[in-house]
């Protein structure tokens, strides 16, 4: 009798962990550099399989005030990426369409070589270009691929490092963390001495003789 209680609590958990199926992608911003520049990089994670195996999503950034503008956005997958694409690059509006990810599979790679991509490795890179005369902060989002192409059943998908077992977050819960950056112009009088000082020095070029 106690055998047969220990096999229906066993089935119960591995019912659980394989119902129990979270995925992550996250944003981490870098700096703004005087041009209006920044950098948005993403990461993920999943509490199945050992590491990524595809990818796909889009990107918005949203000026709060409403006042800032973006003027372009790029973007660059990770180093992993055997296969990737962009389907239409920016759209305007704060707004780039579906990007697209996925490990090449090597033959050689199985139960003997541990070829996945390890969780929290790059997954690749937006880079986002503002207007940098204004005070703003931007909020950042991922786009989940079904949203951007109904075609698309899922945005993230996991590997087993011997490559026999795959999940995708429709097969669970999928959360995307988005990011804030703030865009605070070098004030005016900083600009203003800094034209001065070019303005003399183009006199002073100006006065030498030739």
């Amino acid at each position: 009798m106690r055998h047969s209680v220990y096999s229906v609590l066993a089935c119960a958990g591995l019912v659980s962990t394989a119902l129990a199926q979270n995925f992550e992608l996250w944003l981490e911003p870098g700096s703004v550099s005087p041009s209006g520049l920044f950098t948005i990089s993403v990461y993920g994670d999943a509490d199945v399989g050992d590491g990524y195996y595809s990818a796909a999503f889009g990107l918005e950034v949203t000026s709060l005030s409403g006042l800032g503008s973006v003027r372009d956005i790029e973007w660059s997958p990770g180093i992993w990426a055997g296969f990737a694409g962009d389907a239409g690059g920016y759209q305007g509006d704060g707004l780039h369409s579906l990007v697209w990810m996925s490990l090449l599979v090597i033959p050689e790679c199985g139960v003997f070589f541990d070829c996945t991509v390890p969780y929290g490795t790059l997954m690749g890179t937006f880079t986002i270009d503002v207007d940098p005369v204004i005070a703003e902060t931007y909020q950042i989002s991922l786009i989940p691929a079904p949203q951007l192409d109904p075609s698309l059943s899922y945005s993230f998908e996991v590997v087993d490092e011997d490559f026999s077992n795959y999940w995708v977050d429709s097969q669970g819960t999928l959360s995307l963390v988005g990011t804030s950056v703030s865009v605070i112009p070098a004030p005016a009088c900083i600009a203003s001495l800094l034209v001065c000082g070019l303005l003399n020095t183009r006199r002073t070029r100006d006065g030498v003789p030739i």
